[in-house]
């Protein structure tokens, strides 16, 4: 439901803000709610409060899968949109990384597991935030002429 729902409201929203801006800011959020999960988790809670667990827990997932309605799309066509003639290759290539990285971050939880959701709140609290610093890191000068054109273009259409 969350996941189809931000990923409608992304496309409405890509016609007036730039998918960089969108998927900086998705990534940030998704870092808070990967947090959220890890503690939640994590936090010994004290007898007579366990509903906390739960009333924490689940937003915080339900918050973090929505966010990939923001970032699979607006990344996806920030990674395609300068492969041109190349574009299947690198299409094929993109699904390939998804699926490689899905399968090793499978993997790693279940190598962790314990019996708790604290294995698979901490990978997805390392893969948001490795998400973000690559973001921070990699795109941030990176076609930023281009991308504050198309911010201007896309705000003149609106």
């Amino acid at each position: 439901m969350g996941l189809i729902t931000s990923s409608q409201i992304n496309g409405r929203l890509s016609h007036r803000i730039a998918p960089h801006i969108i998927l900086r800011r998705a990534l940030i959020v998704t870092v808070i709610a990967g947090f959220v999960l890890t503690l939640s988790s994590t936090i010994a809670w004290p007898d007579g409060l366990h509903w906390l667990r739960y009333a924490t827990f689940f937003p915080a997932l339900f918050v973090y899968m929505s966010t990939a309605g923001f970032i699979f799309p607006s990344a996806t066509a920030l990674a395609m949109g300068p492969q041109g003639r190349i574009a299947g290759n690198a299409s094929a290539l993109l699904g390939f990384l998804q699926f490689l990285i899905s399968g090793c971050g499978t993997w790693l939880v279940s190598a962790l597991h314990d019996g708790t959701a604290r294995p698979m709140a901490t990978v997805m609290l390392v893969a948001g935030a490795g998400a973000l610093l690559i973001n921070l890191t990699m795109a941030q000068h990176r076609h930023e002429d281009a991308m504050l054109e198309l911010s201007k273009t896309v705000a003149a259409d609106a």
